[in-house]
């Protein structure tokens, strides 16, 4: 007695929509890609960190603040970008040191123009407060 015996039947992948759907994909990523701006516009709210440090020191600090407007303080006196470099030059002769208070609103030309004024006046390192999350 002979058995008719079953030829098993290998499962077949048909590759051709495989290879549809891949260049699909690699077409929609090369044209997405090449439609990318210089300059991303993003809103960005600078102040509010995770982990803000906070050292403490002995020595008597000077607040220089920056307000939404744009207008410059330094210990409640109102100053202008020209003559901060003079007047950081004076608190440091008195063995103040110097932290920055700026508005998240405030113009970062401001901002920038009175970091560039204190590095003019020989200070590279101002600390700067924030506000935790």
């Amino acid at each position: 007695m002979k058995f008719y015996s079953r030829r098993r039947v290998s499962p077949v992948i048909t590759i051709v929509s495989l290879v549809d759907i891949l260049t699909m994909v690699l077409m929609f990523f090369v044209y997405t890609t090449t439609f990318k701006t210089n300059q991303p516009q993003v809103t960005i709210e600078v102040p509010s960190v995770n982990h803000a440090g906070d050292k403490q020191t002995d020595q008597a600090t000077t607040i220089l603040s920056i307000t939404e407007t744009g207008d410059v303080y330094l210990d409640d006196k109102p100053v202008t970008v020209e003559d901060l470099g003079g007047a950081v030059k004076e608190v440091q002769g008195k063995g103040q040191s110097l932290a920055m208070k700026a508005d998240e609103r405030a113009p970062f030309g401001k901002i920038m123009a009175v970091l560039d004024a204190l590095k003019g006046a020989g200070v590279s390192n101002v600390p700067a407060f924030t506000r935790p999350k």
